[in-house]
């Protein structure tokens, strides 16, 4: 296999186990960084990310989701690479 593929498979996989998993914490990470910087754009990401997480985690379809996205992901980061040695 190339490295190009491993890559992006590796990537693929991280970024569905952190749509699947890691929502709560981001969004939780974004409140910790308002109290810290007391910027209000930040607070609004942060509203934004616990709304998203908490339907998010009752979903029933969030596993095929997340595969989804990561799948995506991976084959977007594949095609660039390869696109960029291409040139």
């Amino acid at each position: 296999m190339s490295k190009k593929l491993i890559d992006s498979t590796l990537f693929a996989i991280v970024l569905a186990g952190g749509i699947y998993c890691l929502m709560p914490p981001l969004a939780m990470s974004f409140y910790e960084l308002y109290h810290l910087l007391k910027i209000e754009f930040i607070y609004t990401i942060y509203t934004a990310i616990k709304f998203i997480s908490a339907y998010f985690m009752l979903w029933e379809w969030r596993g095929v989701t997340s595969i989804a996205i990561g799948i995506s992901g991976g084959l977007i980061m594949y095609w660039h690479q390869v696109k960029a040695s291409a040139i």
